[in-house]
């Protein structure tokens, strides 16, 4: 499973984000849950003893402007698993014609919505709308604002950090009798290529958007709200499942790991629910 792990502790972050995920929902096992955009499926192994049957769709080929992994490694992971219940099925958010009309129990998505257009993501939310039963449930996991407000943060503060770390080379260089060590070695390798870096003012967005600036903007909560109530979505619930982190990385699972019962205790109440780098909305199919 290590060499199709899309990121370092992947495996560790989706494991804790489920499981403080299914703390909030109360989720019974029903007949049938969709998932839109599975990625690798892993989420779709973690959650498909919820349901009979688990249909996880995805883009059939990789594609780096929506983070698409490709099916392909999906069914190497099923394979791998041995996951009975869950059906991947290739096929884009905005054209779900391969699920019939009111077929489908819960519908969920994992930071999906920020990599399709904003213009489409009406689209998105009404063809969940046609799929669902009535009185289906779409649980919708999206980045909230404040991931992209730490992501500002990295991004000024790694130049500084980066400076500091050429001094120590340098000083660390002149001293002969520490040339053999390990640590010189590496930074030799680290700082031997001769593409010049590039510099941004602006931290580059995620999701598919012009600029950063953008997507702090529509990542703000309400915008997620107004685009599941506008296309016919009562709101249930809305909650965090990561406001003890700044972001995700090999660093901060540790952090993450050991302040999930933080998450769930007060993940769903104000100002924490607001105050993540995640929201989730739980939200009900209502009548047209």
């Amino acid at each position: 499973m290590r060499e199709i792990e899309p990121w370092p502790c992947f495996y560790r972050f989706r494991q804790t984000e489920v499981e403080i995920l299914l703390h909030n929902l109360n989720l019974q096992r029903v007949n049938t849950i969709l998932e839109i955009g599975c990625g690798i499926a892993f989420n779709a192994v973690l959650l498909s003893a919820y349901a009979w049957r688990y249909i996880a769709t995805d883009l059939p080929e990789p594609d780096p402007q929506t983070h698409t992994r490709g099916m392909f490694l999906a069914q190497r992971l099923l394979d791998i698993v041995g996951a009975k219940n869950i059906e991947l099925v290739d096929c884009s958010a905005t054209d779900l014609s391969k699920i019939e009309s009111e077929s489908v129990d819960v519908v969920y998505s994992s930071y999906v919505l920020e990599h399709i257009p904003p213009s489409y993501r009406d689209r998105v939310m009404q063809e969940i709308h046609r799929v669902l039963v009535e009185g289906g449930i779409v649980i919708t996991v999206v980045p909230n604002f404040v991931e992209r407000a730490w992501n500002y943060l990295r991004h000024y503060v790694k130049p500084p950090l980066r400076g500091i770390y050429r001094v120590c080379k340098y000083f660390y260089l002149k001293i002969g009798k520490y040339q053999t060590h390990p640590f010189v070695s590496f930074i030799r390798i680290k700082s031997s290529s001769s593409e010049p870096r590039k510099i941004n003012i602006f931290p580059p967005p995620h999701g598919f958007y012009e600029s950063s600036l953008q997507e702090l903007l529509f990542h703000f909560p309400g915008r997620w709200d107004k685009l599941h109530c506008r296309n016919k979505f009562k709101l249930l619930r809305k909650f965090t499942i990561s406001w003890t982190i700044p972001w995700m990385s090999r660093h901060t699972i540790y952090l993450y790991e050991a302040t999930r019962g933080l998450n769930k205790k007060l993940g769903g109440r104000f100002p924490f629910k607001y105050l993540g780098i995640s929201y989730c909305i739980v939200a009900q199919k209502a009548k047209i």
